[in-house]
């Protein structure tokens, strides 16, 4: 019924009456739960069934007046923001379904700004037709942003990512990372991007929740938060692997700097419900905590220093200043995992193994064959590693978890 008397208006008071719904219906006190966006989007997608128009206007009006409000200095509660950024992550989802509506085709015509299209045709008005071999010459910079690639514009440039409040930054990083074709159309926005994810400045929290345990926090990587440090972990490599062609090398060595203090590996020993039956190596493996989502962090690490590519000696420099500490361990951790057969040693050992192949893992392959003038990777440094490696396996072998921790890195 509700959805229906909306739908009864179709002018201003219309995208009024259902803006004025979202924040009546889903804006709760402390947060928008999991089962709040679900209702969100049920009501959402009742509504796009009977008029698509009145869905996209009203998500990207609510969505550009929430942002733009932040931008101008306005005081915005943090659960507006949150829906606001909300809205600009699903509204991809919401051109999807009108691409497939049958009334959507009839109606086409007047939703030809909307996007919905794939790629950066998704956030930027492009012609009907690139020939394939004119796309990675075409500037998309001098196309006309759709209405979702003007949504992330503003959401980037509001400096929303800023908001004193996790779930806010921890939505931002979502949905920039959700979005990274829109980034090869707007380049500028990458670098703010990536600056709120290695940011480690303390940001102020105007006001305290009773979850709250201090005035201030980090956004991003470094979060004091473990649970959204190790979300951010994973989108941040998924951000840099997307866009690793868009993003210059003249600043790969600042965010290399910016990720090193979380390349020391951290060990977590679960506790074991019947220590009678249970192995606290195996479960610790099949359970690493933060190493888990550290991880994607050393693939990271070997992206980066793969732009360098065409200057061998600096990304020789850098690979060396992030595996040697880690190989640099080994020799003490071998000893006393022989010595004791130490849990935390061999765990240690396992995580640097996977950690040294997934450095490795974020090179690109070696096309076969060479193409005359390929300029080859530090091929000493991963020697030295591979070194490194087998002689953990030569010492460890019976040790199944590091002899698993061997096999994709051999691989």
């Amino acid at each position: 019924m509700r959805t229906q008397q909306i739908w009864m208006r179709t002018t201003g008071p219309h995208l009024r009456c259902f803006e004025r719904y979202f924040r009546e219906v889903f804006l709760t006190r402390y947060r928008l739960t999991d089962s709040s966006l679900k209702d969100l989007r049920t009501f959402i997608d009742s509504v796009l069934v009977i008029d698509p128009s009145l869905v996209t206007s009203a998500v990207q009006t609510l969505a550009m007046n929430t942002l733009s409000a932040y931008q101008n200095g306005v005081a915005v509660k943090w659960n507006d923001a949150e829906l606001a950024v909300y809205l600009v992550y699903i509204f991809g989802e919401i051109n999807k379904c009108e691409a497939t509506s049958t009334m959507n085709q009839i109606l086409a015509h007047r939703f030809s700004s909307a996007g919905g299209g794939k790629g950066r045709a998704a956030f930027c008005e492009t012609p009907a037709v690139i020939d394939k071999d004119k796309r990675k010459l075409t500037d998309y910079s001098e196309f006309a942003l759709t209405a979702h690639g003007q949504m992330l514009y503003i959401l980037v440039q509001s400096r929303i990512s800023e908001y004193p409040h996790h779930t806010v930054t921890l939505q931002f990083f979502e949905t920039t990372t959700r979005y990274t074709d829109f980034f090869k159309v707007r380049k500028e926005c990458i670098m703010p991007t990536l600056h709120a994810m290695v940011d480690q400045r303390f940001v102020f929290r105007p006001y305290r929740l009773p979850r709250d345990y201090d005035e201030y926090f980090i956004r991003g990587l470094h979060n004091q938060d473990s649970s959204v440090r190790a979300r951010v972990f994973y989108l941040f490599h998924r951000f840099i692997k997307e866009l690793r062609n868009e993003i210059s090398p003249d600043v790969v060595a600042s965010l290399l700097d910016s990720i090193r203090d979380l390349l020391a590996i951290q060990v977590d020993l679960p506790e074991l419900d019947s220590p009678e039956t249970q192995d606290l190596l195996t479960e610790a493996i099949k359970s690493p905590g933060i190493f888990d989502s550290q991880i994607y962090l050393f693939e990271t690490a070997g992206i980066l220093n793969s732009l360098f590519f065409k200057d061998p000696t600096r990304s020789e420099t850098l690979l060396k200043s992030i595996v040697k500490p880690l190989m640099g361990e080994l020799p003490g951790h071998l000893q006393a995992a022989k010595a004791s057969n130490d849990v935390t040693a061999i765990l240690k050992i396992h995580h640097i193994v996977m950690a040294l192949g997934n450095v490795a893992k974020g090179f690109p392959d070696l096309p076969s064959p060479l193409p005359e003038g390929y300029i080859l990777p530090p091929l000493e440094v991963f020697r030295e590693i591979g070194q490194a490696i087998l002689v953990c396996l030569e010492q460890l072998n019976v040790v199944k978890g590091v002899r698993d921790a061997v096999r994709p890195v051999g691989s």
